[in-house]
């Protein structure tokens, strides 16, 4: 049984320029179903708070960073990650798809 922590944030809420807000529906009886196993935090929760709780065990931690750096599975999730790194800076660049889709934009509402 995996344990977690869902963190629901404002932006998650509602419409925060109409001063919306709105607390995040979950199913009837869910967070009772998940005590033990499962934390839903409703605000912002500091990296440190979560560590200390250990919902997240140094040996999960080990297994993870030895799966990504010593083994066939890793060498693909890194090669993917250099090339997802290269298209993204490819697409920043001037005359690359989101600096010209930005271009576009203040164009129009610049009108």
């Amino acid at each position: 049984m995996q344990k977690f922590i869902w963190v629901l944030r404002d932006a998650d809420r509602g419409d925060v320029f109409a001063g919306e807000e709105r607390r995040a529906r979950l199913p009837e009886g869910y967070e009772e179903r998940i005590k033990g196993r499962g934390i839903i935090v409703r605000d912002w929760a500091p990296q440190h708070w979560a560590c200390r709780d250990e919902l997240v065990t140094s040996e999960i931690v080990e297994n993870v960073v030895r799966t990504l750096m010593a083994s066939p599975e890793g060498d693909d999730m890194r090669k993917k990650a250099s090339e997802l790194s290269n298209v993204v800076k490819q697409s920043v660049l001037y005359g690359g798809v989101n600096s010209t889709e930005m271009d576009s934009f203040i164009a129009h509402i610049t009108r």
